[in-house]
């Protein structure tokens, strides 16, 4: 079963959004649908946005109290 047979349908518009019947799920593609879903949380820079000196994609979230988080979006495997 590949990501893109996944129809789930949720109430949150946000995380409806991320159901990809047809294109495949890409890290870019990835790393904006999570920066959107979890800038009501956090400010959600990317990794280069940030200035991490990585050629991962990935989000730096840093939180109302300052504590921060980094989320590194590393594609494991891929099927064609």
């Amino acid at each position: 079963m590949q990501a893109t047979d996944f129809a789930p349908v949720h109430p949150n518009p946000q995380i409806r959004t991320m159901t990809m019947k047809k294109r495949r799920i890409t890290e870019k593609r990835l790393e904006t649908k999570l920066a959107t879903i979890l800038d009501r949380w956090a400010e959600v820079k990317t990794f280069r946005e940030a200035g991490v000196l990585t050629s991962n994609r990935g989000l730096v979230l840093t939180f109302p109290q300052g504590t921060e988080f980094q989320i590194t979006i590393v594609e494991s495997s891929r099927r064609y």
